[in-house]
């Protein structure tokens, strides 16, 4: 009989809450309310499209020439160009400037503001496409949205929107707007934000453009899970992008530690369509930290050509779960209880051990810690859990009866709600 069975890791903790805030501090505090995990950062080197019709990297200072910026509803919250906030922003071009709208830094409330390009010809293109690099920071209600009019503003459709979450510092944004502008001579488009003493929304390198014939195929959205299985196909894939005018085919190479193993071929996509494309991979042999990788050939920009998963991934045999904590945390599949908020690889000065990436708990005044890890499929023989372990009790709660720490391990089946320790 095989019974999924899911293991947990958990660390039992006990600490007076008087003592508890001791080890509560956060390391850094990047925004002026609260604490939030560092952003992606995606320095980008490329900063105009080769048949672009408009460019504006506004590195005057202010307000470029024929730009509006409009404050719609009289908060006093407009957009910048001297980075009043100091952010970080990391465009092909941010050292001499970009756009800013700073909410965090102003610390107003209603805010409600327009940046229109002038009007831009493009009664010459046929396929029409808008691009700029920007840093969009999420929190507190602020919310971004793109928009383009091919009628000088007499009416506007939203291409873009941003609120949910951050965007990659910096993300390069290429949209489709030919059905809106081509052939049009008053295509305007406008940048709205919206907030309350919120965050903030950076950009820079604008330009609209018609791309080139056969450039830009992009890669992107690579897929494989952080455990495959020896001796089985295991799915890789990989999503290509047209961005260039011809329509056409494209040749995806997956790649195991910078070795092919495998090609997949799209198939024949017109400019902005996409598909995901697979391929099946049998590794032999159970091995650890693989980079999985895929990769496309070069076109005349190559920052898109290539994408790599961003975990190592392991091969297990049959029956078999491998992590070795390498990569980002939590490791794809695994999971922990809502109150471990300090589970995590070691990076405490205090406690960090070098060449390895231990798992470290600390006191968070509450009765357990929990790692969990993903389902596994165990096929009723002898089965062996093998892990290296190292505990630390805190010198400041043991000389100040604070408490110590334990390590339980313990099992439950899929869809069980009982624990059982081993």
């Amino acid at each position: 009989m095989r019974n999924k069975l899911t293991l947990l890791i958990g660390l039992l903790v006990f600490a007076f809450a008087a003592n508890a805030q001791k080890l509560n501090t956060p390391l850094s505090t990047p925004d002026s309310k609260i604490w939030q995990p560092a952003e992606k950062i995606v320095k980008l080197d490329r900063a105009v499209p080769k048949a672009a019709v408009y460019t504006q990297d506004f590195s005057a200072g202010a307000l470029p020439t024929d730009w509006q910026n409009v404050d719609n509803s009289s908060s006093g919250l407009t957009w910048s160009f001297d980075n009043p906030g100091e952010r970080v922003l990391n465009s092909t071009t941010a050292d001499n400037g970009f756009a800013i709208i700073d909410s965090d830094y102003f610390g107003g409330s209603n805010e409600d503001a327009d940046l229109i390009s002038p009007v831009i010809d493009c009664s010459s293109l046929t396929v029409v496409e808008l691009n700029f690099q920007h840093f969009f920071k999420s929190g507190y209600g602020g919310a971004g949205v793109v928009s383009v009019s091919g009628d000088n503003g007499a009416t506007w459709t939203e291409v873009a929107a941003y609120g949910a979450a951050d965007t990659d510092n910096a993300a390069a944004e290429k949209i489709n707007i030919t059905s809106i502008a081509a052939g049009q001579s008053e295509v305007m488009v406008k940048f709205n934000w919206t907030g309350s003493w919120s965050l903030y929304w950076a950009i820079d390198d604008f330009a609209v453009s018609q791309p080139d014939a056969n450039d830009e195929f992009a890669i992107s959205n690579i897929t494989a899970v952080s455990i495959l299985e020896a001796n089985a196909a295991n799915t890789l894939s990989a999503t290509v992008t047209n961005f260039g005018v011809t329509t056409q085919t494209k040749t995806v190479s997956f790649q195991v530690d910078g070795v092919e193993v495998g090609t997949a071929t799209s198939a024949s996509l017109a400019y902005g369509e996409s598909e995901t494309v697979t391929f099946d991979w049998t590794p032999t042999a159970a091995s650890f930290d693989h980079l999985i990788s895929a990769e496309i050939p070069a076109d005349e920009d190559t920052s898109n050509d290539s994408v790599a998963v961003g975990y190592p991934v392991a091969v297990a045999e049959a029956g078999q779960l491998a992590q070795s904590f390498e990569g980002d945390f939590l490791p794809y599949g695994w999971s922990q209880t809502a109150n471990a908020r300090n589970w995590g690889r070691s990076g405490n000065p205090t406690f960090q051990i070098i060449n390895y990436a231990p798992l470290m708990a600390q006191d968070q005044n509450s009765p357990e810690e929990m790692l969990i890890t993903p389902p596994m499929v165990l096929d009723g023989s002898i089965t062996t859990l093998s892990y290296w372990r190292k505990g630390v009790n805190n010198a400041y709660g043991a000389a100040n009866g604070v408490g110590t720490s334990t390590l339980q391990l313990k099992y439950m089946e899929v869809g069980g709600t009982e624990w059982t320790n081993l």
